[in-house]
């Protein structure tokens, strides 16, 4: 049987997502390739000397992104793989995303929980695409978040409908018993791209709320242009 790259659909090895030559180009967009990382939060920044902004203005959040957004090839692969119903797609993404992975939780203890997609793209196209993302990492995962907005209000709380105006995020109560096995356990929030962080950042709160100790984030591409970071405008 011929695997195809479903990049460029040349003939590429059985292990890899992807031929060698997109591959390659594909790693050099990795963001540790040109910049240092904060050993706090893991935001990139120009100088292992540098004062990191992220940290200077008080963040707590540890979020680990693997690549740059604005590389000759990663864009359009996301871009593919979120808009265009490119399912096989997901299997980069979670190439990418491992690396991440095994940096933040190399025991492999952590309990995944995927950003969920829009309502009208999981009709859309009929799959969640963090979700495949999950399934390929072979990792635990529980998609223990929803969208605040897009919830069903019959299945609220009081409270969680006064939360639902001001909470991106609430917890998915179908999945009550199994949070409260796993709240000691570390927690890795995971999706394909940070752009202002935002997301990832109310996911981190609402799961921290919900009583977990230790929840990071982890994601394959990084905005560097909306992430607000204190890059120099000549690497950006």
């Amino acid at each position: 049987m011929v695997h195809s790259c479903p990049i460029c659909n040349k003939t590429k090895p059985i292990k890899l997502p992807v031929c060698e030559e997109c591959l390659r180009i594909l790693e050099n967009e990795e963001l540790d390739n040109s910049l240092y990382r904060c050993p706090t939060c893991h935001y990139p920044i120009l100088d292992k000397l540098y004062e990191c902004t992220n940290c200077k203005k008080g963040s707590a959040y540890e979020i680990y992104c693997v690549s740059r957004y604005d590389g000759k090839l990663s864009y359009s692969v996301l871009d593919s793989f979120k808009f265009q119903d490119r399912i096989e797609l997901s299997y980069v993404v979670s190439h990418f995303l491992n690396k991440a992975l095994e940096f933040l939780d190399k025991e492999k203890n952590a309990l995944l929980v995927p950003i969920p997609c829009s309502i009208e793209s999981l009709r859309r196209r009929g799959w969640d695409q963090m979700i495949e993302v999950c399934k390929n990492l072979k990792r635990p995962y529980l998609p223990l978040l929803v969208n605040a907005i897009e919830y069903e209000t019959k299945k609220l709380t009081r409270s969680q409908r006064v939360l639902q105006a001001k909470n991106k995020f609430l917890i998915n109560e179908d999945y009550r018993k199994q949070i409260n096995e796993n709240l000691n356990r570390p927690i890795i929030v995971v999706d394909d791209i940070c752009t202002t962080s935002s997301t990832m950042k109310a996911a981190i709160d609402t799961l921290k709320n919900a009583g977990f100790n230790s929840v990071k984030g982890a994601s394959w591409m990084l905005d560097l242009l909306k992430s607000g970071g204190d890059l120099n405008s000549e690497m950006i």
